[in-house]
């Protein structure tokens, strides 16, 4: 079995150096946790600082907040073409207590933009990566036995949470972990809304219309990426001298092309879901 060498730096592990970018990452996306991918390039610190100067000038800029605008609209008027909610999550929903609904709302809502972001970003990464070569290429059983390996990284650890089954849970904080990690305690507050949206997406990931409008988001993805105010490129030799001296590049290289960027459509589709399911009557998304 291939065991994956490199780990995320969560922040009471990293250097000063980085956890002063990390401050400017939860400062300028407008969160409180450190995105896993952001934990794992901060172990090639150099290429970390780079990339974050880049990312951070495109995210201050007006035309990248217009094209996560314009992802969110397209988003909102396509997500009624799936069969969601089933009678399943509406039943969830209409026995929130109001206090809960809103308490989800606020954190959908933040989820909602910050997939949205990391969706634009780890896609712009992939591309930015493609003239970069794999120096040893991972072979299908490899990546499988990594992606295993992740599944276990971004598992919380288990916990016994009044209302929510260890399946359910199992399936809520996989479905999120792509996002923050080890750090997705907020579905410990609402631990049956969210096993019950992991249930509606095991549902919907392989229907056409779903599969559909997760090639279409990575399409509009691929043009907002022309948008950037700062390119995100770094050529073969950028990268190799960033990381010069730092054994097992080739697993970064996995996960930025291969692992980060094909989460983030499913999540954006995902919290969409959710909006539309804790609208009023759950009949229309209401956007913030």
């Amino acid at each position: 079995m291939y065991l994956f060498h490199i780990k995320p730096i969560p922040p009471e592990k990293a250097s000063d150096e980085v956890i002063s970018v990390y401050n400017d990452i939860t400062k300028t996306l407008h969160i409180t946790s450190i995105p896993l991918v952001f934990q794992y390039i901060a172990i090639y610190d150099r290429y970390f600082f780079y990339l974050w100067d880049r990312i951070k000038q495109n995210l201050l800029s007006d035309e990248f907040r217009a094209s996560c605008a314009e992802i969110k609209e397209i988003t909102y008027q396509t997500v009624p073409m799936l069969p969601s909610p089933t009678s399943l999550l509406k039943n969830t929903v209409e026995e929130l207590h109001p206090s809960e609904r809103y308490g989800i709302t606020e954190a959908v809502n933040m989820l909602d933009d910050t997939n949205i972001k990391l969706m634009l970003l780890t896609i712009g990464i992939r591309e930015s990566l493609k003239g970069v070569p794999h120096i040893k290429q991972l072979l299908p059983s490899e990546q499988q036995d990594v992606q295993k390996n992740l599944d276990s990284v971004w598992q919380i650890e288990r916990m016994a949470l009044q209302g929510a089954h260890d399946t359910e849970l199992s399936h809520a904080t996989r479905m999120l972990a792509p996002l923050f990690g080890n750090n997705t305690l907020m579905i410990s507050h609402y631990p049956e809304f969210f096993a019950s949206v992991a249930s509606e997406m095991e549902q919907l990931k392989n229907m056409p219309a779903y599969l559909h409008l997760r090639v279409e988001l990575e399409h509009l993805s691929f043009e907002m990426i022309e948008r950037f105010a700062v390119p995100l490129d770094c050529s073969f030799i950028e990268f190799m001298r960033m990381t010069d001296g730092k054994p097992y590049t080739d697993e970064l290289l996995f996960l930025l092309k291969d692992t980060f960027p094909s989460h983030f459509p499913h999540l954006v589709l995902t919290t969409a879901i959710m909006k539309n399911a804790l609208a009023s009557k759950g009949t229309a998304i209401v956007s913030q």
